[in-house]
């Protein structure tokens, strides 16, 4: 019975060492796998994370860069007027010029001008075509640092009124003045007006107060000069009024863009490139083609 007890004890203990033999072996290659599957998640995790480095593009900016930009105009020949809604004159075609070398795609509409203003307040027009600069406007224009056209304002009256203007503002006080309803003619004017020493009859448009001059409804008209002088060439009305001098306001007028659109960059590349246009004779070229003095 000892030997027999015996080899007992000794197949326990061998299947035992068998056993050990193999948890060992299957620890192994638990080990393994657990290298590989670290292995893995470590190039996976290598790959998302470049993949979330990569840098994104910023589609609002392509898209704003390429966007339309929507300019407001009147009828202001002979600088600028629509023919068949076809934005021309010498100041469109250096516009037309400037945008077309600055890349950017415009959309050129005409508006009666009080509503152009309300336009621009809101950011529905982009930019305004010859507007001056006066402290209202400030409040929601920015403004190009070229200037667009130097302006002459002046006096018209009909040549059968021996009406006379020697440049004191205060010679208008016993008549009545038409004026276009939103125009700046300056603060001495503005200031004129505003305190009741200058009497006005306001309407919306330089054809309209002309006419107003014509049929006496108004004694004086305060029109830009050379708007003016061909407004009466195309109603037939030079031989009936003329422009009174002096000038009773000379000022440059500029490009205005929208504040809320906040337009800096096209303000920036707009000044660079009419002045790259002054300096190759390209403006100048323009304005002596049609006969006008800018």
């Amino acid at each position: 019975m000892g030997n027999s007890k015996f080899e007992l004890r000794k197949m326990k203990i061998g299947s035992v060492g068998v056993g050990m033999n193999k948890f060992k072996h299957y620890k192994s290659l638990y080990s393994l796998m657990l290298i590989i599957v670290l292995v893995l998640t470590g190039c996976t995790s290598n790959n998302l994370t470049t993949e979330t480095r990569e840098p994104e593009n910023n589609v609002a900016t392509v898209k704003e860069e390429a966007r339309v930009i929507r300019i407001g105009a009147v009828d202001y020949a002979p600088f600028y007027y629509f023919d068949d809604e076809t934005f021309s004159g010498p100041t469109a075609e250096v516009l037309i010029e400037a945008f077309k070398r600055m890349d950017m795609d415009v959309e050129i509409k005409k508006y009666p001008w009080l509503r152009l203003l309300e336009l621009m307040k809101s950011g529905d027009v982009d930019i305004i075509v010859d507007v001056f600069v006066n402290e209202e406007r400030l409040k929601y224009l920015d403004y190009s640092s070229e200037k667009l056209i130097t302006h002459y304002t002046s006096l018209f009256a009909r040549l059968d009124s021996e009406i006379e203007f020697a440049g004191d503002l205060s010679e208008l006080d016993s008549y009545s003045v038409g004026i276009v309803e939103g125009y700046y003619f300056g603060e001495d004017v503005s200031n004129a007006i505003a305190d009741g020493r200058i009497s006005v009859d306001r309407t919306d448009t330089t054809e309209l107060n002309i006419e107003k001059l014509y049929n006496r409804r108004v004694d004086i008209i305060i029109e830009l000069l050379a708007i003016g002088e061909t407004m009466l060439m195309q109603l037939e009305y030079s031989d009936e009024i003329k422009a009174l001098q002096p000038s009773i306001y000379t000022e440059s007028s500029y490009l205005g863009f929208s504040k809320v659109n906040d337009l800096q960059e096209t303000i920036k590349l707009y000044d660079e490139t009419i002045n790259e246009m002054r300096n190759d004779g390209t403006i100048d070229a323009i304005y002596d083609k049609y006969g006008v003095a800018y």
